[in-house]
């Protein structure tokens, strides 16, 4: 394998928005941030163009989508022609993402780049609210079962994207050929 291309596509229908990310893997094993992207309050057939758009542009072999509150996300992807694995968000699910996504950040597995050396502003602007996501999840211990939540008129669409996005890259071994155990911190 030399690279590949996996994107994570956070799905919102009412007041979030709907984000993609897409990271790159490397023969290194190294897991890279390529491109980041949200579409707020858009009209459903312009995001299906810019979708299509997006893989032509950035070649990502496979989409893991949020499919928690509409299955049939995975099914638009596949009439595109992308192909997408559904993956239903639960507090567990978004622990074990969370936790794998800071175990690669810890161990320099998961590379995000330097913010003054982005060259687009746009690019710029949605790395910095991802940074700003991330920093801002917070845990609820009130359970057995912590939950994850980001502050109220705050947005975390662009982290779960992005844990989507590592999630799947970290799974996928090459075009065609994935795990299907998750993978161990």
């Amino acid at each position: 394998m030399s690279k590949m291309r996996i994107a994570g596509l956070d799905v919102a229908f009412q007041n979030d928005y709907m984000a993609l990310v897409i990271v790159e893997k490397s023969s290194d094993k190294k897991i890279r941030l390529v491109h980041l992207a949200v579409w707020k309050k858009v009209e459903w057939h312009i995001w299906k163009e810019d979708m299509k758009s997006k893989y032509k542009q950035y070649n990502f072999w496979r989409v893991y989508a949020d499919q928690t509150n509409n299955q049939s996300v995975v099914m638009e992807l596949q009439e595109l022609g992308l192909y997408p694995i559904g993956v239903s968000f639960t507090n567990t699910s978004k622990r074990d993402m969370a936790q794998h996504l800071s175990n690669l950040l810890i161990t320099g597995e998961l590379v995000l780049p330097v913010s003054d050396r982005i060259s687009s502003p746009v690019q710029r602007e949605l790395f910095e609210e991802l940074l700003a996501e991330l920093s801002e999840q917070e845990f609820e211990h009130d359970s057995s079962n912590p939950k994850l939540f980001h502050p109220t008129g705050r947005h975390d669409d662009l982290l779960w994207a992005l844990c989507l996005a590592v999630s799947g890259a970290s799974r996928e071994i090459e075009p065609g050929v994935r795990m299907l155990a998750p993978t161990p911190d």
